[in-house]
């Protein structure tokens, strides 16, 4: 039982000396103003050492954060015409898309309205499953 508890005073003593380090880790770093828009000579204050610039010019801190915040989670604007070939050559798909969005151009107006009651272009009434439907579709590239 002794030992037991001396494992238990250990791991005590572990937690809490890690949720102090933590604590001070987090206090030491420096904090971004969440009340005011920083001039780019602030912002340079906060940068990491660790980013790759080329210089220390305004036009370096701005390439970089174009450079960053094309590549988004799953996906860079930069590579869209290459992932999109590649997606046709893996689910030759290109004909079925095509003809869906035929379909859907045929539907609508270009400026439809966002608010029911309203018509398809052939006469028949839109349902709310249609308009929902349509609202996640309406950015679709002819």
């Amino acid at each position: 039982m002794e030992k037991y508890t001396r494992i238990v005073m250990k791991l005590q003593q572990i937690i809490v000396f890690t949720v102090i380090l933590n604590s001070f880790l987090s206090f030491a770093q420096k904090q971004i103003p969440s009340d005011k828009v920083l001039t780019n000579d602030e912002l340079k204050m906060y940068l990491k050492p660790s980013m790759s610039l080329d210089g220390d010019s305004e036009e370096a801190i701005a390439a970089y954060f174009r450079k960053i915040f094309s590549e988004r989670f799953f996906h860079d604007w930069k590579n869209v015409e290459d992932r999109l070939k590649d997606y046709e050559n893996l689910y030759h798909a290109k004909d079925r898309h095509l003809k869906r969005g035929a379909d859907h151009i045929g539907k609508y107006n270009a400026t439809t309205p966002w608010q029911l009651p309203f018509n398809y272009l052939n006469g028949e009434a839109v349902n709310a499953y249609a308009l929902r439907h349509l609202a996640r579709q309406h950015k679709m590239i002819d």
